[in-house]
């Protein structure tokens, strides 16, 4: 769902003036099929298949979240091509948001090192002509052993 990504989202603009939230569906969480509402440190989730071997009950396949999260920066950027964006998702959509943004696959962002967002995480992207992308990580405080 996007309802949390949401509610960040307008807390986030809360006093701006200027600022225009709009919800994209294609940012939305991974879709887990049958595995929707498990908790996934549940012992159950062990046992769902790997995401290029998921069937339509299973939820998404890793290829059909790529697809739709491309679509949806892809929107993003052409509409937004100088200034401030912020973009607020889950996760698990999130490392598919970050290697488009960079213009990266996958597997490229994996090469890079475990991409792995806590929930009080934000990240900067700075895109502009003079270099290329370019991710800052905001450590909130008791998390300073990230550095």
């Amino acid at each position: 769902t996007l309802i949390r990504s949401r509610t960040t989202a307008e807390t986030v603009a809360a006093g701006r003036k200027k600022v225009k939230l709009t919800s994209l569906p294609g940012l939305r969480e991974v879709g887990l099929g049958k595995w929707e509402n498990i908790a996934l440190n549940d012992p159950i989730m062990k046992t769902r298949p790997p995401a290029d071997k998921r069937g339509p009950e299973d939820g998404e396949s890793g290829a059909q979240v790529d697809e739709r999260v491309a679509a949806a920066v892809k929107e993003i950027l052409n509409k937004h091509r100088k200034g401030t964006v912020l973009i607020v998702g889950h996760a698990g959509a999130n490392g598919y948001i970050l290697s488009h943004l960079l213009g990266m696959t996958r597997q490229e962002l994996a090469k890079q090192g475990q991409y792995v967002q806590d929930n009080d995480e934000l990240y900067l992207v700075e895109r502009t002509a003079a270099f290329p992308p370019r991710v800052f990580k905001f450590i909130p405080p008791g998390k300073f052993n990230q550095l």
